[in-house]
């Protein structure tokens, strides 16, 4: 436990959409599932095609047939750099045996109870938009809620490529909002508005695919807004703290004074 180090390190920033705490070396995010929170279940993506219409047969529920283009283009693309993306420089190019998402218990793995980030404590982490198709791009706001209320992450004039710094204490919780339009992850209803991702080799970096619209209504695609988050992880040396930071897949160490 860290519980006053996160804080002098708020100054590092964390990139962008789930999380973890450790105190030596690296840990892995911590997603809790259900409204008494127990680790989510990861499911891997191997019968999953991302190279072919197979890729969008809702088999997985983020894995819709996407209306932004004749090749495969939902969530699942972007992040393997497939179909539509193949030339996406935004993208993570996951190899597709390493990408895992949260399975929930609904049909393709939907999840149907809510789902929560973090641990207790605070936790600050560097939250970035890779991607944004959406023709509601421009209103689209993300919010997270923990125990100290609600906070803007992204407002509808930030796009791809925009960071934001997100502290959170104890565990939280992600929201769409436009208008009237709320989803949360706080709520089985809204949760499946939501996908999350890892790839299982580096588990240090979520990342979270959004449907930005009614789930009876939408291709179900989870690429109207695609963010990234990476947090802090803590290492002792002596009695000195050290931060390592992610950048491009290594890790710098930065002695906290």
């Amino acid at each position: 436990m860290l519980p006053t180090v996160r804080n002098d390190c708020a100054a590092i920033a964390v990139t962008a959409v789930m999380m973890l705490f450790a105190s030596s070396a690296r840990a892995d995010f911590v997603v809790n599932v259900g409204s008494s929170p127990t680790p989510a279940t990861w499911g891997g993506v191997a019968a999953w095609n991302p190279s072919n219409s197979g890729s969008q047969t809702g088999n997985f529920y983020w894995a819709g047939d996407s209306w932004d283009s004749n090749q495969p283009a939902n969530v699942g693309n972007f992040l393997t750099k497939t179909g539509y993306f193949s030339g996406a420089i935004t993208s993570p190019n996951i190899a597709q045996a390493n990408l895992e998402f949260v399975k929930g218990s609904g049909t393709g793995g939907l999840p149907t109870v809510p789902i929560s980030f973090g641990s207790t404590g605070a936790v600050t982490e560097v939250t970035k938009i890779l991607i944004e198709v959406a023709g509601f791009s421009g209103s689209n706001e993300l919010w997270y809620k923990d125990t100290t209320g609600y906070h803007k992450v992204f407002g509808g004039s930030d796009g791809t490529g925009s960071e934001a710094t997100l502290t959170a204490y104890g565990s939280f919780f992600l929201e769409l909002r436009r208008g009237s339009f709320i989803r949360s992850t706080e709520n089985a209803s809204g949760a499946g508005n939501f996908s999350v991702f890892r790839d299982r080799t580096a588990k240090d970096t979520i990342y979270v695919g959004i449907e930005d619209l009614n789930l009876s209504e939408a291709d179900k695609d989870y690429n109207d807004m695609v963010i990234s988050e990476v947090v802090p992880i803590f290492c002792t040396t002596g009695s000195r703290f050290i931060a390592i930071v992610p950048a491009a897949r290594t890790y710098q160490c930065f002695t906290i004074l």
